[in-house]
């Protein structure tokens, strides 16, 4: 892939799909790549004063079977150097390099002037070459891999990376003024030449973060990798005797010339691992790569005889000598722990379990349970602390955190109360669940009280959450109704009785009566009172049944008029001896209204005859008229509570007379009956 001139490939990377996409440093012009290229001609042309000819970034994309799919160059009209390229999980690509083009083509971008000298960039395209964004990254000072201010560098002295969120790492060296933001880890220059950087783009170009990585010495950053929690390694070299080196660091200090540099940050930019590694003469680090479970591969050139090997396919330098270099390869066991990932709360409910589960590829595992189960996954029930030993396929071993799960009882709820209820129809109880629960819930019907009142039949139960979170749900509780056909009170209808009558009222058997009002009933406690009402009334009984139950029901007593008589005489008052007069009798119009049947019957004086004659008229000759009502319950003669009758001796007899004695024995002509006793009137006349 290549032209008339000088075409230097930096790099490659492949996507998900296979394709792979490669990165040149081109000097050529007739490259032809057909309509599918996004710019097809150069943007560099002229030739530099020291007769060498500028160069512009070329990209060239390939299908898994070789195919070319688009091409394009990429620059501005001045010096444009690519170094390393990478692609995310969109199959775009992204690439970096530096520039001395003041007029490279920025897009969407973070730093969209030239910063001075050689500027970092960083640009992606689409799967299909389109530029999303492309931005300058320095400040005055230079951004490139030579030390001073010439055109060309050591190959490789930029990397990139990507993540799986599509975040964007770059590192490299600069000689200061480099733009760092203020959560940097390494705020200011440390010093000597040059000092590594490492930054962090998001998916859109967005800075998120952005460090020197050096000391007092010479430094370069050469290689980053995006680790799988998000962070990132820096790679590269130094001559610096004051790095910031971590505790957990393996070498610690410098061993003598260039030393390889290794930094680990976090997804947040803060130092995690520092440390050198190599011998007495010069390495260098130049790539850098993970494995899936963390550790980390670091590879570059040494000239060291003494350079530290541990477990060697090849324990001894190839020229036993300093000015000759071998490549080296080294595996770092990942310094920090396995995760382990949940599958819910650590905070559990009795009963309940958690799935505790470590990364995936390890060559071997095993959890510190009373079992020391030998599995990825645990299943746990029980409180406890939990720690997973791991040994990955390349050796290195490795303990997790501690895991604390905390399992709580669960407190069954307990309803009062807890046997079966029955009640009676119309009638409710009461369920208690308890106090001291977070939330209630009762089944069937859903209400979320403490207490729930019921009416129906049923069976219940309640669903609770204690303050801890737990779940747990109550004994059910029948709830049993009595039906209405159990505990229905019958009684005598409604009746009519005369004044100072009396009628019988009669109920359905139960256990207990109660009748109201008391007026006139003989007791109201029984089953069958007797009521003599002086006024129409209506009695309520209250009866309680063997169940339980009671039910109630009333009778109206409504009473009937008493009936008036009277008798007249159709001449006259005095009767004498051998004469006679007619008396007649007649109902007054509130009996004949009321269609009573009645009778009546005159008797003689005080005695009643053992026959009465009955008959309207009668000859008064000593005789009296009583009256006798038929009516549905009962016949009686009485007069009305609200009335009186008035006896006029004298117009009974029209007789001049010296004395009158009645029952009562009073001596009045004329006297009022109030009362119902007969009345009988003795008369002195005045002869004797």
């Amino acid at each position: 892939c290549g032209g008339e001139r000088f075409d230097d490939g930096y790099g490659f990377a492949s996507d998900s799909a296979g394709n792979v996409a490669v990165l040149i440093t081109s000097q050529s012009t007739g490259l032809q790549f057909g309509g599918g290229s996004a710019k097809p001609t150069r943007a560099s042309v002229d030739i530099d004063p020291d007769d060498n000819e500028l160069n512009d970034v070329l990209i060239s994309k390939y299908t898994a079977d070789g195919a070319r799919v688009w091409a394009t160059y990429f620059g501005g009209s001045g010096n444009d150097f690519a170094y390393a390229i990478a692609t995310d999980t969109s199959q775009a690509i992204i690439t970096t390099g530096w520039t001395t083009s003041g007029d490279f083509p920025t897009i969407n971008a973070h730093q969209a002037r030239y910063g001075g000298n050689t500027d970092a960039f960083v640009a992606k395209f689409s799967r299909n070459g389109q530029r999303q964004w492309v931005t300058y990254f320095g400040g005055s000072g230079i951004e490139n891999s030579a030390t001073g201010t010439g055109n060309y560098g050591v190959p490789g002295f930029i990397g990139i990376a990507t993540d799986l969120a599509g975040n964007v790492f770059v590192g490299g060296p600069t000689t200061g003024n480099f733009p760092v933001t203020a959560n940097a880890a390494q705020p200011l220059f440390g010093g000597g030449a040059r000092d590594g950087y490492v930054f962090k783009l998001n998916a859109l170009g967005a800075l998120q973060w952005a460090t020197y990585a050096g000391g007092n010495g010479e430094d370069a950053g050469t290689g980053v990798a995006a680790n799988p929690d998000g962070g990132v390694m820096l790679t590269g070299f130094t001559t610096s005797t004051n790095l910031q080196v971590t505790p957990n660091c393996i070498t610690c200090s410098p061993q003598g010339g260039h030393d390889v540099m290794i930094e680990r940050l976090s997804k947040d930019g803060a130092l995690e691992f520092v440390d050198y590694y190599g011998g007495s003469f010069d390495d260098q680090g130049h790539g850098i790569s993970f494995d899936p479970y963390g550790s980390m591969v670091v590879a570059g050139t040494t000239s060291s005889t003494d350079f530290p090997v541990l477990a060697a396919a090849q324990p001894q330098k190839g020229a036993l000598s300093q000015f000759n270099t071998d490549a080296f390869v080294v595996l770092f066991c990942d310094p920090s722990k396995p995760r382990i990932d949940s599958s819910g709360s650590l905070t559990l409910c009795e009963g309940d379990s958690v799935v505790l589960q470590a990364l995936e590829g390890y060559a071997a595992y095993r959890w510190d349970d009373p079992a020391r189960t030998q599995s990825r996954t645990l299943v746990v029930r029980d409180s406890g602390d939990y720690v997973l030993w791991a040994r990955s396929i390349s050796g290195c071993e490795t303990y997790s955190d501690t895991i604390r799960v905390r399992v709580n009882k669960r407190i069954k709820p307990r309803v009062s109360p807890d046997v079966a209820v029955t009640i009676c129809l119309y009638d409710s109880t009461m369920l208690d669940a308890g106090a001291g629960y977070a939330s209630y819930e009762w089944l069937p019907n859903h209400e979320t009280v403490r207490t729930l009142v019921v009416h129906t039949p049923g069976s219940y139960s309640v669903m609770t959450i204690d303050t801890n979170g737990c779940r747990d749900t109550s004994e059910a509780v029948v709830v049993n109704v009595i039906p209405k056909s159990s505990s229905t009170l019958a009684i005598s209808a409604d009746t009519a009785i005369c004044y100072g009558s009396t009628t019988t009222l009669r109920a359905a058997i139960a256990v207990a009566y109660h009748w109201s009002p008391p007026d006139g009933l003989s007791c109201t406690d029984c089953a069958e009172p007797f009521a003599s009402p002086l006024k129409q009334t209506t009695y309520q009984v209250i009866a309680t049944f063997a169940n339980g139950c009671f039910d109630t029901a009333s009778v109206m007593i409504r009473m009937m008029d008493t009936a008036n008589v009277t008798v007249t005489l159709d001449r006259g008052v005095l009767i004498a001896p051998g004469f006679a007069k007619m008396m007649t009798a007649r109902a007054d119009q509130q009996m004949q209204l009321a269609q009573l049947d009645f009778n009546l019957s005159w008797h003689r004086g005080a005695i009643d005859l053992a026959e009465p004659v009955v008959s309207d008229a009668m000859e008064a000759n000593g005789w009296r008229i009583e009256q006798f009502v038929h009516s549905p319950t009962s016949i009686s003669f009485s007069l009305r509570n609200d009335r009186s009758v008035m006896i006029d001796a004298g117009e009974l007899f029209d007789v001049e007379a010296s004395a009158y004695l009645s029952d009562s024995l009073a001596t009045e002509v004329v006297m009022r009956i109030t009362t119902p006793p007969f009345m009988c009137v003795e008369l002195a006349t005045v002869d004797g």
